[in-house]
């Protein structure tokens, strides 16, 4: 994929409560590049998504497992029931994988029942130790029933990879479910100490899974991490963000957040038209403890609405919600002057994608020559001989 992000971020004082970041963000066909990346051997996973590689996966539940499956809600406190796992057997081509863990995921827009087109995880060696898929341990089969385009999730992942900050990378997969096809499914990369080692030196940090409406206040789900019962750095920031004294709160948020970081992260968030994240949503985040510098990252999840997708207008609110770190921290105004997808290829199909022009809606005033944003990306997928998908 080749793009061109052009952003210009004013970030003026703010003394109405939170933290006061004073940097001005430039993200200029920001490319941040790592020569140590660049020269690590590619592992077999790197097929699946930067070759294209659109896999053909035949999973198999007996049946007792998918009475389990059966029984889910998509809120899991409506029966009581965590989403357990059930044993499955994956084919993919001739390879055949056994005993792989499998439950059904997603939120309150796009789970769907296990007899509909259910978004799925799947553990390769939770209960088979070495089992590797591709390399790797776990991921997620997205039915993307909230992106018609199939293709949000691995366009935004890769610019965010592209400015520097660490996300599971996507691709697609063709799935069938009990001789039952189930049709194009977008597949990422899963949240586990292999995705983690790519991109920091130590691993033994937690992750913090965000959930959803949540604060770094909130005693957050850990989904690895060798510190099971520890949110003190979490508290630490929530401490700092609250800071009455301006000339102490940005040291102290240094302190616990990585701060170039975090202001890239909400600089892409809001570029993006990302509604569903941390910085507009507090939803669709992840906060990985990095103890080779003892600060906080966060990391973007769950981008299948960028690009205003399933807003109720084009015109999207682009300001930071007022959560204890986006709106302590930053106040960004950006208007921007166009963006979606251009177009996709399938079997030779051509489809074009919705374009999705936004602009600032709120009541701030931009100075002259800032807030201009402009996102411009083509991106293609072959799909194998003889499919055809529709959107």
């Amino acid at each position: 994929m080749r793009m061109r992000i052009a952003a210009s971020i004013f970030l003026p004082p703010i003394r109405d409560g939170g933290l006061v970041l004073l940097v001005w963000a430039l993200l200029a066909g920001m490319g941040r590049t790592f020569a140590a990346e660049q020269s690590k051997p590619k592992q077999s996973a790197d097929e699946l998504f930067t070759n294209n590689l659109v896999p053909r996966l035949r999973i198999e539940i007996p049946a007792d497992g998918m009475a389990v499956l059966r029984s889910y809600e998509w809120d899991k406190k409506m029966n009581g029931q965590d989403r357990t796992n059930v044993l499955a057997t994956v084919r993919d081509g001739e390879t055949v994988y056994t005993n792989v863990a499998i439950h059904l995921k997603g939120g309150l827009g796009s789970f769907r029942p296990v007899d509909d087109k259910p978004a799925l995880t799947l553990s390769f060696d939770k209960f088979a130790p070495g089992q590797r898929f591709h390399g790797l341990q776990k991921v997620y089969l997205n039915n993307s029933v909230q992106d018609p385009s199939y293709l949000s999730e691995k366009i935004c992942r890769e610019m965010f990879l592209a400015a520097g900050l660490p996300a599971p990378r996507a691709g697609h997969a063709l799935v069938q479910m009990n001789h039952r096809n189930l049709g194009l499914y977008v597949l990422l990369e899963g949240w586990d100490k292999r995705f983690l080692k790519q991109h920091f030196k130590n691993t033994r940090g937690n992750l913090y899974d965000g959930g959803f409406g949540n604060e770094v206040t909130n005693r957050l789900d850990i989904n690895t991490g060798d510190f099971p019962n520890d949110w003190s750095r979490l508290e630490s920031l929530g401490k700092a963000a609250e800071e009455p004294d301006l000339d102490k709160r940005l040291a102290h948020m240094g302190e616990v957040l990585d701060l170039d970081r975090f202001v890239t992260f909400v600089a892409m968030e809001i570029m993006l038209a990302h509604w569903d994240g941390y910085t507009m949503n507090r939803n669709n985040f992840r906060i990985f403890h990095d103890l080779s510098s003892n600060r906080l990252v966060f990391l973007p999840h769950g981008m299948d609405q960028t690009f205003g997708i399933f807003r109720s207008t084009p015109v999207s609110t682009i300001t930071p919600q007022r959560s204890s770190v986006s709106s302590a921290s930053i106040t960004a105004s950006i208007s921007a002057a166009s963006a979606g997808l251009t177009a996709l290829r399938f079997s030779g199909r051509f489809i074009v994608t919705q374009a999705m022009p936004f602009s600032n809606s709120t009541s701030t005033v931009l100075p002259p020559g800032t807030g201009l944003v402009a996102v411009s990306v083509t991106w293609s997928i072959s799909l194998p001989a003889g499919c055809t998908h529709e959107t």
